[in-house]
């Protein structure tokens, strides 16, 4: 550690910034309590222009190792075939974000790749506040990894020896580029040129269809319709939205961040009498939670039925949140509010 180094790290509810002085223990800086990309950009402006680590909570990374045999060649397409070879594994679409794989090989020799990148949604987030400060990220890394080096994972990131080097020996990210989100902008004008589509052959076959609703039989008239549905591309008439639960089928985990007993179990009683069957309870990983949290697996559970826990207990808008990774449908943390 040559000099004082600003190190960022970004968990799940907020970001913590820490002064690493040479040859001394990180101090704490600045704690900002939240996952908006405004409010975090109004804590870090003074950071503007600088260079930072950025250490990343395990809850917010994909982080895991994989065997493959027999091995792939460790050429320009290897990325992309080790990509076939995960999305099984990841519950998000590795081609639309930033992510690294490090090469290795494990005691019986065969090869060993070592997969990181951030959560899509918490990646979003730091690639618009880098973005908009010019905050120049050094390297990112998640805590387990940092803290291999150091029992604190704020002085094992200031350790990180594989900044650079060739792709496949290094495990590094850096902001992504404006020029690899193109996709999601092809995306966007695709579905806008096929609801064009749509408009026009709607202003052309409506008068017709309306015409034979009067003029033909019901055969005649079903005819007439799957006609013109079949000039339609079939990914502008395909549904998109997944298939949702029903209350009465969602896995409920209710857990207790207090220190009064017997409080996550007495919710999950009042969730039981509300209809829903599948609810459990425990102890939260701490018992300071000042404010409950409402998490949901996707944005159609949130959607659908936050308001219907809001009835049971209030909940505050950003302390509900969405998380892919939890084993259950709806985790609620209960808090000392």
């Amino acid at each position: 550690m040559k000099a004082i180094k600003k190190v960022i790290y970004w968990h799940r509810f907020g970001q913590k910034v820490y002064e690493v002085p040479a040859n001394s223990s990180p101090i704490l800086e600045k704690e900002i309590v939240s996952s908006e990309v405004d409010k975090i950009e109004e804590g870090l402006k003074y950071l503007s222009g600088q260079s930072v680590l950025l250490l990343l909570s395990d809850s917010i990374s994909y982080l895991y190792e994989k065997v493959i045999d027999p091995p792939l060649a460790v050429d320009e397409s290897f990325k992309r075939k080790l990509q076939e070879l995960i999305k099984s594994d990841i519950p998000e679409d590795f081609s639309e974000f930033t992510w690294d794989y490090k090469v290795d090989n494990d005691f019986d020799g065969k090869q060993k790749v070592i997969v990181f990148a951030p959560i899509k949604e918490f990646q979003t987030s730091i690639n618009e506040v880098a973005k908009r400060l010019t905050i120049k990220i050094e390297a990112m890394e998640t805590e387990s990894v940092a803290a291999t080096r150091d029992p604190n994972p704020i002085l094992g990131i200031l350790e990180k020896p594989d900044i650079k080097g060739r792709d496949e020996d290094t495990l590094n990210l850096s902001v992504t580029e404006e020029k690899k989100n193109r996709s999601g902008l092809y995306k966007i004008l695709g579905v806008m040129f096929l609801a064009i589509i749509l408009v026009v052959l709607t202003v052309i076959f409506l008068p017709r269809l309306q015409k034979k609703m009067v003029e033909t039989p019901k055969q005649e008239l079903k005819s007439t319709i799957e006609a013109v549905v079949s000039l339609v591309p079939t990914e502008a008439v395909a549904t998109t939205s997944a298939n949702l639960k029903k209350w009465s089928d969602l896995r409920v985990m209710v857990q207790n961040g207090t220190a009064q007993a017997g409080l996550a179990s007495k919710m999950a009683e009042s969730i039981k009498g509300e209809g829903i069957v599948l609810v459990e309870s425990g102890n939260a990983d701490k018992k300071d939670y000042v404010s409950s949290i409402l998490i949901f697996k996707d944005n159609l559970l949130k959607e659908s039925y936050q308001e219907k826990f809001l009835n049971l207990l209030s909940i505050g808008d950003d302390d509900i949140k969405v998380d892919g990774l939890i084993k259950f449908d709806v985790v609620l943390i209960l808090g000392q509010d």
